[in-house]
């Protein structure tokens, strides 16, 4: 899951440089990259949570 933390960290950065830069409209892939970020926080409160013993 690490991995996997980084790689929608790195495509969101991107996006995001991009958008500020004005060399990416406001559309498609900034939604992506902001549902992966979405993604990313879940991955990465999934991966502090230890899974309850049964």
């Amino acid at each position: 899951m690490p991995v996997s933390v980084l790689e929608k960290l790195s495509f969101l950065d991107a996006c995001l440089a991009l958008v500020a830069t004005g060399r990416l409209a406001v559309g498609g892939p900034l939604a992506g990259s902001l549902a992966d970020g979405v993604r990313m926080a879940l991955f990465a409160m999934a991966r502090r949570r230890p899974c309850p013993a049964n």
